[in-house]
């Protein structure tokens, strides 16, 4: 299929490589699909990030707060914004109400 793609000019080598940034920050990725987390997880891993998961809201702000709270925050949030129970925006906002200052996106 690669080699019939590359014929019809669709499909082209690339002529430069592409370097991976490399990160040195701790991720959290929150997403209630598994195959979400593990995407965004393998993306951050791959790049050399620290990555943990969280299923749930709930799940995220117990470990944002534990992680905070031990001096080891992490540097960087990736946030669901539609999840069951307690959603993205609401996980949010209670990170800020409880004085989280940490990049969440």
């Amino acid at each position: 299929m690669r080699n019939d793609l590359q014929a019809a000019g669709v499909l082209e080598e690339p002529t430069q490589s592409v370097d991976t940034p490399k990160l040195t920050e701790s991720v959290l990725v929150v997403d209630d699909t598994r195959d979400t987390r593990l995407l965004f997880a393998a993306f951050s891993r791959k790049a050399g990030a620290q990555t943990s998961l969280a299923e749930s809201g709930q799940v995220a702000y117990e470990k944002v707060m534990a992680a905070w709270k031990s001096g080891r925050p992490f540097d960087l949030v990736l946030m669901d914004v539609e999840m069951p129970e307690i959603d993205g925006v609401t996980t949010t906002r209670r990170l800020r109400e409880a004085g989280y200052t940490g990049t969440i996106v």
